[in-house]
């Protein structure tokens, strides 16, 4: 950050057209106009701006003009990842320094579509995922790095536009999660040796050896990055060999891009103590404490055996609050999570005796209660209380930690009856929802469905369309367009009825011209565009502003 640029240039000179001029002297008109005629002069067409917008055929394509990265680079702006702002960012092109195809793709992928559904019975909400393939882009972006496939061969560059390396993402996975010093991370499942297995006590001793016996079996498992499910199956030999039997388990080895970008280096990062909750691509500074309040852990791995035989280790945590190096709170929490907007977030179990997700204060105490019994519309018992998401990809963005003085929760209830005499869960329904400092429901207009909240900007989806409404309220893009990202560094997308895709900012203004096919979300002050007659562009989030 704060990385002054070289200079770029660009094949169009700032502020020409390859577009002909329009006659000057052209008086040709209508002698008269119909009713409908009239009608359509009297709309008041946007110019740069989607506020009030209700049909998007009436957004121009050509609102604003991008600038040039380079010229901007020699008069001292630079590409930053805070959040865009019209006063002291702007959009520029940039040129970049390597070869990418000229078609928004040249191969397909393999990727997890993920639905959630409701077990029989009144059961548990859960996430499924099933397999599927789609189109890979020429150009993806991850965390500001730029990833160009040549359809063979994927490679990286840095947000710059320099070369890294090559890389195969099958082996080495984008794990959409930083270390605490902000490096991007990718990940790969290896096998490694967890302990010995005691007979007697079903516990995990300690290591002493790394050599792998060769009738042992290696386990195949695979996760998806954002499960959130921290348990482990292994396999292990019964029969006792010295003290204990050798338990080998399938697990995730994190790494980082050397400095010089060349290599991938082993990271020691630890998901359990350094994730941030939430994995997508998200900047260095999502999720970091706003306050003195922080946070500390202690790890353990309990190992059990189910009815088959088979051995699980589980990696758990247990979590306190901190302040100046003391302990305001016991290690009690199953999660928590750094403080935003004066609370703490936390999760414990079980979910509805005292646990659930809640918010603490400086004192450590519960800022709100989040748990409700009342009766329903068929004279029935409901118990209500605050949950974890059912997923924890970019899906669920807006969770853990408050934003403009709001936050995404999950709002779950079951049959108060069946848990109060039968210990048993009967789902009822569930649904996302928005609070405030004080616990209290955000408004959302009835029929919509929260979809992501980000940057203060709530997208909600109602009948296949998409809007943008504020938190205080305010509808920033009406609910009219057919797709839209959710707001990352003060930017968002949207595409309109007839596919032209656009960029806007957190008062609506359009910052990218709606005339593209496929626009990124800002990754690290970057974003990748898709034109239909253009081909790929990468554009820069620049800014003189001190960071």
């Amino acid at each position: 950050l704060g990385r002054r640029e070289a200079v770029n240039s660009y094949d169009t000179a700032p502020g020409t057209s390859n577009k002909p001029q329009e006659e000057k002297n052209d008086v040709t008109h209508k002698s008269s106009l119909t009713v409908e005629e009239l009608l359509q002069k009297m709309i008041k067409k946007p110019e740069n701006n989607v506020r009030g917008v209700t049909d998007t055929s009436l957004i121009p394509s050509d609102t604003v003009e991008l600038q040039l990265a380079g010229v901007l680079a020699s008069q001292g702006y630079y590409t930053s990842d805070l959040e865009y702002n019209g006063n002291d960012f702007v959009i520029a092109k940039m040129k970049p320094n390597f070869t990418v195809t000229d078609k928004y793709f040249l191969r397909n992928k393999p990727i997890n579509l993920l639905s959630y559904k409701q077990a029989e019975n009144y059961g548990e909400f859960q996430a499924v995922y099933t397999e599927t393939r789609t189109v890979r882009p020429a150009i993806e972006l991850y965390m500001g790095y730029i990833i160009v496939d040549d359809g063979e061969t994927l490679s990286i560059y840095n947000r710059y536009g320099d070369f890294c390396t090559t890389f195969d993402d099958t082996e080495y996975i984008p794990a959409y999660t930083r270390d605490s010093a902000g490096n991007p991370l990718f990940y790969r499942m290896t096998t490694v040796q967890s302990g010995l297995f005691d007979e007697e006590g079903l516990k995990v001793l300690e290591k002493d050896s790394d050599e792998r016996e060769d009738d042992e079996k290696r386990v195949n498992l695979v996760r998806e990055p954002h499960e959130k499910d921290e348990t482990v199956y292994v396999e292990a030999e019964i029969e006792k060999k010295g003290e204990g039997n050798p338990i080998y388990e399938e697990t995730k080895a994190f790494y980082r891009l050397s400095d010089d970008g060349s290599y991938f280096a082993l990271s020691n990062y630890d998901d359990r103590s350094e994730g941030r909750g939430v994995y997508f691509d998200y900047p260095a500074y999502y999720g970091l404490s706003d306050s003195s309040e922080s946070l500390a852990v202690k790890l353990f791995d309990t190992l059990t055996q189910t009815a088959d035989g088979k051995l699980t280790i589980l990696h758990d945590a247990l979590w306190a609050y901190s302040r100046s190096g003391y302990d305001f709170t016991e290690f009690e929490f199953k999660r928590a999570y750094n403080f935003s907007g004066g609370l703490g977030c936390v999760v414990t179990e079980p979910y509805y005796q005292d646990g659930g997700l809640y918010f603490v204060n400086s004192s450590g105490n519960r800022a709100f209660s989040t748990t409700r019994l009342y009766e329903n519309n068929v004279e029935r018992y409901i118990m209500e209380n605050f949950v974890p998401p059912i997923s924890n990809g970019p899906e669920s963005i807006g969770y853990f930690y408050y934003d403009h003085g709001l936050v995404r929760v999950r709002k779950e209830t079951i049959d108060a009856w069946n848990y109060k005499y039968d210990n048993m869960k009967r789902y009822l329904s569930s649904e996302e929802i928005l609070i405030n400092t004080k616990g209290e429901e955000f408004p959302v207009p009835s029929g919509y469905e929260i979809k992501a909240y980000s940057n203060g900007m709530i997208l909600l989806k109602k009948d296949g369309l998409y809007g943008f409404m504020d938190y205080t309220g305010a509808w920033i893009a009406e609910p009219v367009y057919t797709e839209a990202t959710p707001f990352s560094e003060g930017l968002a997308s949207l595409t309109t009825k007839d596919g032209r895709v656009g960029m806007i900012d957190t008062s609506g203004n359009i910052v990218v011209p709606f005339e593209y096919q496929s626009i990124s979300s800002c990754s690290s002050g970057i974003i990748a565009a898709y034109h239909p007659n253009d081909g790929w562009q990468i554009l820069r989030k620049m800014t003189l502003t001190a960071e």
